[in-house]
């Protein structure tokens, strides 16, 4: 019996330590609304370098092949180790080309033993996704080993958080096991950018790079007429930076552009090169979708105004304050962000971070109350610091009052209070089963005499 009353005593102590315990609360998420047409490539990744938003994405993380865009690796690797571009002459080294014969490479008409500069390799492999000038860079920058040279740019894709890329060559041809996701490509992309001088290139259209111990005059054509003056895909305002084709990869495409301030980055993978029927499109897809998913982006977001720094964004109840029951919690930033043109900022719903629900004087004006991320649409678009509004005083008398409150209130007294209750309860009883015991032991000595 003594077990039984024990045990109980116990698990009422668990339940009432396990109410106490805190909940959490849900993660908030979403996505802007997709393009209002069919978008026919495969794999797609918008984004507004800018903000750091995603605008669109389709099977961005999805493994396809990079193509062309390998070279985008390539070109990373090339100009991180070599530190004078014009400076550093290189000589074609005859096995790569016997590597490539028979497989249909795109060249730039680098031969073999022809020396030129790295810079101008880089020409020939950005512009013109030239393999001959791809393995010539891995040779060199790989001191004399294209297979090591491989192994360093999936080094590189690792250090930069491709974690669904794996590449197998320098050039791009396709292979099983060389692939990416318009997610890394991106990120590739994005680190490309950074490096000084990558995006001289990558955004060239036309250049003569003779002469050479070959070569007298050598022009070479971007395959990216996004940024030919005059092609029929030019799109005013592309920069960069690099196109793809294979028909095991379709058509594929990395650029920028900027417009009224604003601008994006788009990765393109998988374009269709045929109809359902194996009828081949005159147009290249990757191109023209791009310049319709851009159009889109220009025309449907804007930055504007979201929250001034000193907007009221919500009040909390105040304790022990002195002739004052609310406090005004405003922002401590301004905060501009990219949201569609349809939609207005003042619609805005804030979701707080380490705001108290009731907030205690004295208070001083600025002091920090947590932050808030401002969702519209249910996307977030930023987030803010908050800070109290004004500067509030305490009442002597209400904190001496809220003191024996928050004692009485506190867990550790309620924890003792109830102990002492059940083990009074736990006293009473075994009180009571002694002074029964100690009857029936009385009874049992009558019945004996």
């Amino acid at each position: 019996m003594r077990k039984k009353i024990f045990f109980l005593v116990i698990c009422l102590l668990v339940s009432f330590v396990g109410a106490a315990l805190p909940v959490g609360a849900d993660d908030i998420s979403s996505d802007f609304a997709p393009p209002d047409f069919e978008v026919t490539s495969q794999y797609v990744y918008l984004y507004n370098i800018d903000s750091g938003k995603v605008i669109y994405e389709k099977n961005a993380d999805v493994k396809t092949s990079p193509a062309g865009l390998t070279a985008i690796m390539t070109a990373i690797l090339a100009m991180e180790n070599t530190s004078d571009l014009d400076g550093t002459e290189i000589t074609a080294p005859g096995y790569i080309f016997d590597i490539l014969y028979g497989q249909g490479a795109a060249t730039a008409d680098v031969r073999r033993g022809e020396t030129i500069s790295m810079r101008k390799l880089l020409y020939c492999l950005m512009l013109q996704s030239a393999a001959e000038a791809a393995l010539t860079i891995a040779d060199y920058v790989g001191d004399g080993s294209i297979d090591y040279f491989v192994e360093m740019m999936n080094a590189k894709a690792q250090e930069l958080g491709c974690s669904n890329t794996n590449f197998v060559n320098a050039h791009g041809l396709y292979d099983e096991n060389q692939y990416t996701t318009a997610r890394d490509m991106a990120a590739i992309a994005l680190h490309a950018m950074e490096i000084d001088g990558f995006m001289d290139i990558a955004d060239t259209y036309s250049i003569n790079i003779g002469p050479s111990n070959i070569h007298d005059t050598w022009y070479l054509n971007s395959t990216n007429y996004m940024i030919v003056p005059g092609s029929r895909y030019y799109y005013d305002g592309a920069h960069g930076i690099k196109t793809g084709s294979l028909p095991e990869a379709g058509n594929c495409l990395v650029t920028t552009a900027t417009r009224d301030g604003l601008t994006y980055l788009l990765v393109i993978l998988g374009a269709p090169q045929a109809d359902a029927n194996g009828n081949r499109y005159e147009e290249n897809l990757a191109l023209s979708e791009g310049a319709k998913l851009l159009d889109w982006a220009f025309n449907n977001f804007s930055v504007r105004n979201v929250v001034r720094q000193g907007d009221l964004i919500t009040t909390r109840p105040l304790e022990v304050a002195k002739d004052k029951d609310t406090i005004n919690v405003i922002s401590a930033d301004r905060l501009d962000a990219l949201i569609p043109s349809d939609l207005s900022s003042e619609s805005c719903v804030f979701v707080y971070e380490g705001l108290p629900d009731v907030i205690k004087a004295p208070i001083e004006e600025g002091t920090s109350l947590g932050k808030a991320q401002v969702l519209l649409s249910g996307t977030v678009i930023g987030e803010v610091n908050l800070v109290a509004g004004e500067t509030v005083e305490s009442s002597f008398l209400l904190m001496v009052q809220d003191f024996f409150k928050s004692i009485f209130e506190s867990f550790l007294f309620k924890f003792i209070l109830i102990f002492v209750i059940l083990a009074a309860i736990l006293y009473v009883v075994l009180l009571y089963l002694r002074n029964k015991n100690q009857k029936n032991r009385i009874k049992r000595r009558k019945r004996h005499l």
